[in-house]
């Protein structure tokens, strides 16, 4: 919460503001800055009299100029305890000043000591005091105990009001030494202050932020509701003369402090957006645990710098002298800048950026270096339309080059135009000067009071681009290189202009290729074609040391480029590294390769169901973490676009899931920091092939496709994405995508035709059915754009500049983009894209395996060991025959038997299929009714002979028969049932 001065309470009208400290910004307030010399001169007046009619030493943090009706009673809450407040009017009075109480021990300011008077505070209390007289007077009293203003017949006086707010110690350094040279008389009040050397304070003002209107107000919300806090909390308070209130009060204050601090800790945490945009990283201690040379570029925030200022001075006098010496800026004088102002001279602020760069020579001992870059404040120029806009080549320009290179056999080579935009001259009708940055000052490198005239393009301004763009591309065309005896001409390619073709003079055969972007300069050709183009540059402009691909690496683009072996390897070493650092993730490389994201976490489940809003800080951390992915993608790492094109798709709905597929890729990463594309030749493909695939609907919705387009073997450009419509069959699906992928070769053909090379494009799908349909063949239609499409690729076909061919699934290199893969699928396609690590070792090991994969020989060879292996054919003569009728017999005779034999078979084993399906069909229960029934019949048989006996017993009335009858039982005794039917005819 902002602190305000003392009389800031009162119901008058606030004339003018001299400073603020706001503790919540931690910065001073805008009429600081806008009136410097207004400030210091009241801060001399007020330490002058404070010395003149008190006994105290000057000492305050906030000054204050009021026009204050009459004040009621009231205590400063939020004022630094034990600091005093310093009060005095401007003007003559006439029954009015200021009322202390009794409470107040001491009142400097007034030998009388005032006239008495009673108060009556906010609750009614009434306490005595008196009225002391600041007229031209300084009174120094106790903020925390009661005071207040007692108006006269006049309706306002001026007031000049100074104190030390609550907390004033933890106001920034920067902000501390502009007050000091604003007359604030800081010792004493905990503000901790610099020593610096004396310089208008216009230096200061250049470099400071100057609050906004929404923020100014924002704290004058602030403080009117602070203002009515301390109302209400007055309304509480009882006499003060009571030691319990003075506890209480004491116990207070502390609390207001803890929950002030309490307030910005938590304003810090609603801040932060990610951890590492949250806390500050020392770039010095980064550079003190350095094991090699610097990889990647980091920039140096000015508090540091100001921190190891001694470790700059050399590289901020290096950039200023290099700005003279050029005769880029001019210092002059106050005299002559009011001059010009009058001219029509318009005055900007400038600043200082640093960084930390790796070193210029790859192999020399230093292990980075530091640069200091002067720029102008252009945004505070007023936009009036003019043509800023200045053209930057692209990676798949670097790429088609670097390919070109590797087909020729070209050697690379690199350098830098040391302040390029200062070697442009400055448009006669720009007339602007910049005021040196205060670090500058600091250093020595410029004066206090100077300002600089730019007289050459500055960095900073909106047309330093097209500017120095401009007068680039002029010296390029008037550009005549003599090698040998011929002479080299530079031409810039339509399709793109920061391409240039190098060929002698009166003719077109291509001998190297210039790329530019900014002021870095690729070149490409004989090893004698570039040394001549780099004595050509550096004879007037100042160049960094050429360097070959041969010797280490060279930057690009972003992209790291290395010889290895035949070819070039194209990778992103150091920015990989940068990464996982700055996420905490540490290497592994002694781990296998691994996918760079599970393919449960890269499947899309489409629904029509709105997910629930996530909150922004998610959104901004998801959209953080896949533009970090996708500069790798789209630059060196083909086999991320698939997990990156997921993570767009769900940064804005499902932030946390984009979250989670960034720390799989981040994982991958660590198994995987020097891997990047080999470029080498392949013999057996045509110059220009493009493939194209499609994974047909994986969430239920649209496809997703993925095109690449590759030169002599060497992928040079790629796409993966969604379709933006949605197909009905993956035939669609594949023709779509197959005619994105054309699209996509035309641009790389265009740049080839203009290189001398007019090659025919072949597509390559490995889905026949979309084949078909982008061939003659008659086909059904859904929608006219299908058949728009078709008719397209077959118009290229018919006019010779596509051809379409099948490949098959296992060869399709754009299947890389198109889903997630298991590992050994993965490696498979990793090795058709030559996607390896920049070693010979691991270029090797890629090139066996893609041998391997791509190459059938080695199956035919063993196939045909195999065939020499068995044993040839021998000759023999025939048996005799003696006539045909005996041959066409035995011909006959044996074709009956094996007929017979085979019906014979087939009889036997249709009759146990028969007796198996029987027994299979005959359920348990039927089995057992059929073993009752048999069982039954036997019993019903042996009762009909039991019958029988028993009649010829009864009829003869013999014995005889009845030991059969009684062997009859017996042998079936174990019959349960046949006892039971025995003894039943017996008559038992």
């Amino acid at each position: 919460m902002d602190s305000t001065p003392v009389f800031a309470q009162a119901t008058g009208q606030i004339f003018a503001q001299a400073t603020r400290i706001s503790l919540r910004k931690r910065r001073c307030c805008r009429f600081t800055y806008r009136r410097p010399w207004l400030t210091k001169y009241l801060n001399m007046v007020l330490r002058q009299k404070t010395m003149e009619t008190t006994k105290y030493e000057p000492r305050w943090a906030t000054l204050g100029v009021f026009k204050a009706a009459d004040i009621p009673p009231h205590r400063d809450l939020r004022n630094k305890p034990g600091m005093p407040n310093f009060v005095m009017e401007v003007g003559e009075r006439t029954a009015e000043g200021l009322w202390l109480s009794d409470a107040h021990e001491v009142c400097e300011g007034d030998g009388t000591g005032g006239v008495d008077l009673s108060q009556e505070l906010p609750d009614g209390t009434v306490v005595e005091g008196r009225v002391v007289d600041i007229k031209n007077k300084v009174a120094v009293f106790d903020p925390k105990k009661f005071h207040s203003y007692v108006q006269g017949e006049d309706e306002g006086r001026w007031i000049i009001a100074a104190f030390t707010p609550l907390n004033a110690e933890a106001i920034p350094v920067s902000a501390a030494a502009f007050l000091n040279r604003c007359g604030f008389p800081l010792e004493g009040t905990g503000v901790e202050v610099h020593d610096v050397e004396d310089e208008p304070l216009s230096n200061w003002v250049s470099d400071t932020e100057v609050a906004t209107d929404e923020e100014e107000d924002e704290d004058e919300l602030e403080y009117r509701a602070r203002v009515l806090r301390c109302e209400l909390q007055e309304e509480t308070d009882e006499s003060a003369a009571s030691a319990y209130h003075i506890a209480m009060q004491r116990d207070f204050e502390q609390c207001v402090h803890d929950l002030e601090m309490e307030r910005v800790r938590a304003l810090k945490k609603v801040m932060k957006v990610s951890p590492a945009e949250a806390k500050d990283v020392e770039v010095e201690e980064l550079l003190k645990t350095l094991d090699g040379h610097l990889e990647v570029v980091h920039n140096v925030s000015l508090p540091e710098v100001k921190k190891y200022i001694h470790l700059w001075k050399e590289a901020i006098l290096k950039e200023v002298n290099a700005l003279m010496d050029s005769g880029t800026v001019t210092r002059l004088s106050p005299e002559q800048t009011r001059e010009l102002k009058k001219c029509g001279l318009t005055v900007l602020p400038g600043k200082a950026v640093f960084t930390v760069k790796p070193p210029a020579e790859a192999q020399g001992p230093a292990r980075f270096r530091r640069k200091c870059r002067v720029v102008v404040c252009g945004n505070f120029l007023p936009a009036q339309g003019q043509n800023v806009y200045a053209s930057g080549t692209s990676a798949d320009t670097l790429r088609i080059a670097i390919a070109i290179a590797v087909k020729m056999g070209w050697r690379i080579g690199s350098t830098d135009v040391a302040n390029a935009f200062t070697l442009a001259p400055m448009p006669r009708e720009l007339l602007y000067a910049l005021v040196p940055p205060t670090i500058v000052v600091l250093a020595g490198a410029a004066a206090p009071g100077e300002t600089w005239q730019i007289t050459r393009v500055l960095y900073g301004l909106r047309e330093a681009p097209r500017l120095w763009g401009d007068f680039r591309n002029r010296k390029f065309v008037d550009a005549v290189i003599h090698v040998g005896d011929k002479v080299v001409v530079l031409t810039a390619t339509t399709t793109d202009e920061n391409l240039w073709k190098a060929t002698y003079q009166g003719e077109d055969q291509l001998q190297g290729l210039v790329l530019v972007y900014v002021d870095d300069i690729l070149m490409m050709g004989e090893k004698t074609l570039v040394e001549a183009i780099y004595q050509w540059l550096v004879k007037d402009w100042k160049c960094s040391d050429l360097e070959w691909a041969e010797d280490g690496s060279l930057r690009f683009l972003g992209i790291e480029l290395r010889v290895c072996g035949e070819g070039v390897h194209l990778s992103q070493t150091g920015y990989v590294r940068d990464l996982l650092r700055q996420h905490g993730v540490p290497e592994e490389p002694g781990l296998g390769l691994t996918v760079p994201c599970n393919r449960e976490w890269l499947q899309d489940g489409e629904s029509d169901e709105e997910p629930e809003p996530p909150q922004e800080a998610e959104v901004k951390l998801a959209q953080k973490a896949t533009g970090e992915a996708l500069w790798l993608s789209t630059r060196s790492r083909p086999e991320l676009a698939h997990a990156v094109g997921c993570m767009a798709s769900h940064a804005l709905k499902r932030p946390l899931r984009a979250l989670e597929i960034s720390k799989r890729i981040l994982k991958y990463l660590a198994r995987s920091v020097e891997y990047g594309i080999w470029y080498r030749v392949n013999e057996d493909d045509p110059m220009m092939v493009v493939y194209s695939d499609a994974s047909y609907a994986p969430g239920g919705g649209r496809s997703f496709g993925s095109t690449m387009a590759q030169v002599c073997g060497m992928p040079v450009s790629w796409r993966a994405s969604k379709q933006p419509i949605i197909t009905l069959s993956v035939a669609e699906a594949e023709l779509y995508e197959g005619c994105a992928a054309v699209q996509l070769g035309l641009g790389v053909s265009a740049l080839l035709s203009e290189l001398s090379w007019d090659p025919v494009m072949h597509l390559r799908i490995d889905n026949a059915a979309a084949q078909g349909l982008a061939s003659e063949s008659p086909g059904t239609w859904k929608t006219r754009h299908l058949r728009i499409r078709a008719r397209f690729l077959r118009q290229e076909v018919a006019a010779q500049r596509l051809v379409i061919s099948h490949v098959c699934g296992s060869l399709q290199k754009a299947d890389l983009g198109t889903k997630g893969f298991d590992l050994p699928k993965f490696k498979t396609l990793m090795d058709l894209w030559q996607i390896v690590p920049g070693t010979i070792q691991g270029a090797t090991k890629a090139a066996l395996r893609t041998l391997r994969t791509t190459n059938q020989s080695g199956m035919l060879l063993f196939v045909v060991i195999c065939l020499c292996l068995v044993k040839g054919v021998q000759g023999k003569e025939d048996l005799p025959l003696d006539g045909s009728m005996e041959f066409y017999f035995v011909a006959v005779v044996s074709l009956i038997a094996a007929v017979g034999i085979w019906e014979f078979l087939k009889y036997v084993k249709n009759k146990e299929e028969l007796r198996r399906r029987e027994a299979e069909a005959v359920s348990p229960t039927v089995v057992k009714q059929r073993n009752v029934f048999t069982y039954a019949d036997r019993v019903a048989t042996r009762l009909l002979v039991l019958d029988k006996y028993l009649e010829m017993i009864r009829l003869h009335s013999s014995y005889e028969h009845l030991a059969d009858v009684i062997r009859f039982i017996v042998i079936d005794r174990a019959e349960e049932e046949t006892r039971v039917v025995w003894f039943s005819a017996v008559g038992f």
